[in-house]
């Protein structure tokens, strides 16, 4: 049987139009053959196109067009929309405010400072050493927005990058958002691993966060840094059983052991203990409910 290569109708042996759509039947030996032609024709014909004097030129020029608009988007200026001031008198307010938060630690309390673009560009600019070359602006967003500027054959360049700030591990790292370098597009993932895999690994020693600082937040020319001395890893609340985080969590074993009675009575020498803690009027609420609970038991 001969299969109709136009409909796919099974004709019989020798037949030469199909009798389905009328079209011509042909043997596969040939219709393979014709095919082979094409083939050959059409890759002759891409040949002699690659050796066009045009192509050839557009394979040059297409190449030269993009590096000179990537060039082009790389070197336009970039300016942040403000100028922070740098002054001693931000530095000393900035250094203040870590002694404040320093002190807080030492007396476990819960406590954030808020800095100032003002104050954070003044530390930076005048205890970081940077040639005229290399200078840099941060401005306070919703996060840190960093200009870098560095001038290379007297034409200056910027590098902006859009990051939040965390700590992780006692450690420093960048959570890198946008980056572009003049007004090109950068892949955010390639500046965020340089930073946190390279830079901080490097330098890590010194750039560790103390211990007394957990996160940060942000909002339009401030940066609050906060302290949670119930948050710290590794510290006395470990070590210590009178420390009011191992305290809370005795009590919490004995409450889900449904021993209520002692539960109680743990939280109530918690209440008197800590009364300044924050979590101390919640944890009054609490000890309502359970004995409201034992009362109807």
């Amino acid at each position: 049987m001969i299969e109709c290569g136009n409909c796919g109708e099974k004709n019989r042996p020798g037949a030469i139009y199909c009798r389905a759509c009328g079209g011509r039947l042909l043997d596969p030996h040939i219709l393979h053959k014709e095919e082979q032609k094409r083939l050959q024709i059409s890759k002759s014909r891409l040949e002699k196109m690659s050796k066009s004097p045009i192509n050839k030129f557009l394979k040059i020029l297409i190449p030269i067009i993009i590096f000179v608009f990537v060039i082009y988007l790389i070197i336009q200026p970039v300016k942040p929309n403000r100028i922070p001031a740098v002054s001693d008198r931000f530095i000393k307010k900035f250094e203040e405010k870590l002694i404040r938060l320093q002190d807080s630690y030492n007396n476990s309390k819960l406590y954030r400072i808020a800095v100032t673009e003002e104050e954070l560009n003044s530390f930076l600019k005048l205890n970081i050493p940077s040639g005229k070359e290399l200078s840099l602006d941060i401005l306070l967003d919703e996060g840190l927005l960093i200009y870098l500027y560095r001038t290379i054959l007297g034409r200056p360049l910027t590098l902006t990058i859009y990051c939040g700030l965390l700590v992780e591990e006692n450690q420093f790292a960048i959570d890198v958002l946008r980056v572009k370098f003049g007004k090109l597009p950068i892949p955010s993932f390639l500046v965020g691993y340089l930073t946190n895999s390279v830079f901080l690994k490097k330098f890590g020693s010194e750039i560790s966060a103390p211990p007394y600082i957990t996160s940060f937040e942000f909002s339009e020319n401030l940066m609050y840094i906060k302290y949670d001395p119930y948050a710290t890893i590794g510290s006395k609340s470990q070590k210590n059983p009178e420390h009011i985080d191992t305290m809370l969590k005795n009590a919490n074993d004995l409450y889900n052991a449904n021993d209520y009675r002692k539960a109680i009575e743990l939280y109530k020498k918690i209440i008197v203990k800590f009364p300044d803690d924050p979590r101390i009027p919640a944890l009054k609420s609490w000890c309502e409910e359970i004995e409201t609970k034992l009362i109807k038991q």
